[in-house]
């Protein structure tokens, strides 16, 4: 048997109700399209700044569409990791003892 804490249950209970709030919806602001998506807020305004996601502005509120939601993963590219930058060997390099005596070597002469 695994225990959960109260801290964790509470965590669940608000998640839940918050998806339960925006489940049914067909217009999403930007908070809870960040909150379907695990994202931040920020993230949802790049992907509309790119065109990856639809909206409509009404007096300065963001509507998202959730149907337009769907539609950003319908058509996708296959995910493509990056590929990985080959790290350089680090070949020079101070001791703290060189750094020291290059430090008192400045003082010393000002």
């Amino acid at each position: 048997m695994v225990a959960i804490s109260y801290s964790t249950v509470k965590e669940i209970e608000r998640i839940s109700d918050a998806y339960d709030k925006i489940k049914d919806k067909e217009f999403l602001s930007v908070s809870e399209t960040a909150f379907l998506l695990s994202v931040g807020r920020a993230t949802i305004y790049r992907y509309l700044h790119s065109k990856a996601l639809k909206a409509v502005q009404i007096q300065g509120k963001t509507f998202i569409r959730k149907a337009d939601l769907d539609a950003m993963f319908d058509n996708t590219e296959e995910y493509r990791a990056k590929p990985s930058k080959e790290q350089k060997p680090i070949s020079e390099f101070y001791t703290v003892w060189k750094i020291l005596r290059k430090l008192t070597h400045l003082s010393d002469s000002n």
